[in-house]
């Protein structure tokens, strides 16, 4: 093969179940579910990726001021949100089964984005531990978490409300690899699959099996998957910054699907494309138009667009910043 040179409440609190380390921990409730927080922007139906390129449907329903959390239809716990500070709430999840030594209760920081949620669950790198024995405990080690956050925004973990169509039959192929390389669609589709389920590949490999799946998917109009197939790649290539190029690129092409109808979603993956490449000035210059257009001229001026002219500057002038398709 050719290689390719080189993003909720509720999918932290997936993700916080199975990865218990990275969240704060407590053995008790520090916050009274009286005080929650209700908001029906938390409910319903939504989707999100922690290992793997298939995502993970989880639904996050409320009664009273509680909230239970459901991953592909099993019960992990219930959720109260709490305010913070600014713009970021704090989500109490109590989980419904605990194993090994892991504590009942999870801690995250939780912020709305136009499309769904972003959760921050990543722990300080000063911090030695998330294990938090009180209440101001927990205020303390979220408040270092949301400094850490705000240096670098990729820590956030993005969510997204369901509103795509279910994800396109693949075949079963016959020649996975010569399929894989093959520029037919379909065929390169099955045959990608094919590599990826049978497992095997090493990681360089198996980026790439990623990386010409999404094409596929792209191919077919199916965005949220090759999505997840380029942000998989990226993780399994974290030195090969084409790959973040791509993944930048497909949020990209998904912005550019949905502009028309739902600007706050293509405002949302514009926003995803730039926190994946800072030096993709072309979704820039594309979220200052969906700003303009919206009458959002102090956004549109003083945001993106001088800055995305100083880097197509910097490109012409010989930085060459071109991303892959």
């Amino acid at each position: 093969m050719v290689r390719l040179r080189r993003s909720i409440v509720v999918a932290l609190l997936g993700a916080c179940a199975a990865l218990l380390t990275s969240c704060v921990e407590g053995p008790g409730p520090f916050f009274d579910k009286s005080s929650g927080l209700v908001d029906s922007y938390f409910t319903g139906e939504f989707s999100y990726v922690i290992v793997g390129p298939e995502p993970k449907r989880a639904k996050l329903s409320i009664k009273g001021k509680v909230y239970t959390f459901e991953e592909d239809g099993q019960r992990i716990g219930s959720i109260t949100l709490h305010p913070f500070r600014q713009d970021y709430w704090i989500a109490q999840l109590e989980l419904a089964k605990v194993t090994g030594r892991g504590k009942p209760y999870r801690y995250l920081l939780v912020r709305k984005t136009p499309s769904g949620f972003d959760v921050g669950a990543k722990c300080s790198k000063i911090e030695n531990t998330c294990d938090a024995k009180s209440k101001a405990d927990i205020l303390i080690k979220l408040d270092k978490q949301a400094k850490a956050l705000a240096a670098d925004p990729q820590d956030w973990l993005a969510v997204r409300r369901d509103r795509s169509a279910p994800g396109v039959p693949v075949a079963q192929s016959e020649n996975p690899s010569e399929d894989c390389n093959s520029d037919e669609t379909n065929r390169k589709l099955s045959g990608c699959t094919g590599l990826i389920e049978k497992g095997g590949l090493s990681e360089p490999d198996l980026a790439l099996a990623h990386s010409r799946r999404a094409d596929a998917y792209i191919g077919v109009r199916d965005f949220d998957h090759a999505i997840s197939d380029r942000r998989r790649a990226a993780e399994l290539q974290p030195n090969d910054l084409s790959y973040q190029m791509r993944l930048s690129g497909a949020y990209q092409i998904r912005a550019a699907a949905v502009a028309g109808q739902q600007s706050e979603a293509a405002i949302a993956d514009l926003t995803q494309a730039i926190q994946v490449d800072p030096t993709n000035y072309e979704a820039k210059l594309q979220r200052s138009a969906i700003f303009a257009r919206q009458h959002k001229l102090a956004q549109a001026i003083e945001g993106d667009v001088p800055i995305a002219v100083e880097l197509g500057r910097a490109d012409v002038a010989g930085m060459n910043v071109t991303r892959p398709s």
